[in-house]
Parts: structure tokens; sequence; C-alpha cells
């Protein structure tokens, strides 16, 4: 019988200062994060994406109707539990205070869902997605009998990277290893990274365009009599694969 998971108890939140490739972070880079899953509160969490926005805001020198894009549209909301005892700088609450209690933080939320419970590390091959953001500003929220809470705003910063892998120390695996087609025919070449299937994300290159070419997606096509090397890598894998087409 299907069943379903809870939210709660079921997301880990990380703030990470550096990331080199968001597309593929590593666990060491997200673990050196702070985690501040304990001190995040239900209340007002927001943390989402849609399409950008359109800037219609042309200058006089705009031929037609000009429009441009505007900001990535995503942004967060977090309100966060504040230490009883401020002195108790162990306290991941007063953590969390201090860190983001001066507007302007640069740095990446890095959230994952529903895996690994209740391990509290990154490992590679997890998937999470990370959001680059800049703090906004901070804002107390209390109310009655409610926990004590300060209130995050977050400004997007233009990069999201949505479900992506913990890098892996392992190559991709392009499939099949060779590939015959006819010219004008085509072909499909598989990515997987692990027990994962990246075949539409995976990037794709051919050692000779007059051959055979490639599509975003691994979709091989035959162009004229001869061979040519598919090289297939994927960010979140250490490593790329090769896969060799000849056409007749």
């Amino acid at each position: 019988m299907p069943t379903r998971q809870v939210s709660n108890g079921n997301v880990t939140l990380w703030w990470v200062t550096s990331i080199a490739t968001p597309a593929a972070p590593t666990a060491a880079e997200i673990n050196a994060g702070l985690n501040i899953s304990e001190a995040v509160a239900w209340n007002n969490f927001e943390l989402g994406s849609s399409g950008s926005a359109d800037v219609d805001d042309r200058s006089i020198v705009d031929v037609g109707n000009a429009i441009s894009r505007g900001f990535p549209d995503f942004s967060a909301t977090l309100d966060f539990f504040r230490e009883k005892y401020a002195t108790d700088s162990s306290s991941i609450y007063q953590q969390a205070f201090q860190l983001f209690k001066t507007a302007g933080l640069n740095g990446y939320l890095v959230v994952r869902y529903g895996q690994r419970l209740p391990d509290v590390v990154a490992t590679a091959g997890d998937i999470v997605s990370v959001y680059k953001f800049v703090t906004d500003y901070i804002a107390d929220d209390t109310e009655g009998e409610d926990s004590v809470k300060f209130e995050v705003s977050f400004l997007p910063q233009g990069v999201l990277f949505e479900h992506v892998l913990v890098k892996l120390a392992t190559p991709v695996d392009a499939t099949p290893a060779t590939i015959t087609v006819a010219v004008g025919a085509l072909a499909q070449i598989t990515a997987t990274v692990g027990s994962y299937n990246y075949t539409a994300a995976a990037t794709y290159s051919s050692s000779d365009t007059t051959k055979a070419t490639v599509s975003s997606t691994g979709i091989v096509k035959g162009i004229a009599t001869g061979s040519a090397t598919i090289t297939v890598s994927y960010a979140g894998a250490t490593g790329t694969d090769t896969v060799v087409v000849t056409v007749s």
C-alpha cells in the first residue's frame, strides 16, 4: 500500500558560506556549514521558486517592445527559535541568532528532504537543493504564548539548483558503450551516476560533429559515414565516460 512521508522532522537545512560548484556541492562543503534545522520553526517556513518576472522598463533607444528578464523569482523566509540563555554560545539557537542578526549575509541554503534520517550530516550521493541568498532583514516574531522567535527574510541572488547530487567519487556511466547508426538515424545515450538517471542533466560532446552530433539530452544523430567519440560528463560525478559511435 502506498505510504507518505510527513515533512515534520524530515527536512535538513544547512547554511553554507562557500560552495565551489552549486550544481554539485561536496559533502565536505555542506558539512563545513551550520546545520540550522533544529533552530528553524515551521511557522512562516517559506522556501520556493517560480519563473522569472518580465521587466517592461524600456530605454528611449530600445526598439519596439523590449522586455527583459527580471530577477529569478525564488525566495525564503525562515523563523528561528531564540535561546532562553543567551550566554550559551554552544546552543544552535544562539549560533543561528549570531549568524543571521546582521543583514547582508551572503551564503547558500542547502536543503535535503527525507533522506538519511536521523543523520545530521550530508553524504555523497544525497539529493539536495541549493539556493544562493543574501539575508534581507531580521525581525522579532513573538506573540502570546508562542516561543520567542526571530524572522529572517532572504533576497534571491540568481543561483538555484534543485534536486542535485552531492558529489560522488565515481564517474558517470554512459550506455551503451558503442553505437552503430545509419546516416540520418538517431540513437539514445543513457547517463547514470550511482543509482540515479541523469540523462537529461548530463553534458555531451562529440569529437567529430561532421560524423555524428549529440543533443543536450544524449540523442546521437548520424551525419556522415565514419566514427566519433561522445564524451559524457555530469557535475555530480568525478570522471567522465565515452561512447564510440560508428556511422554507416
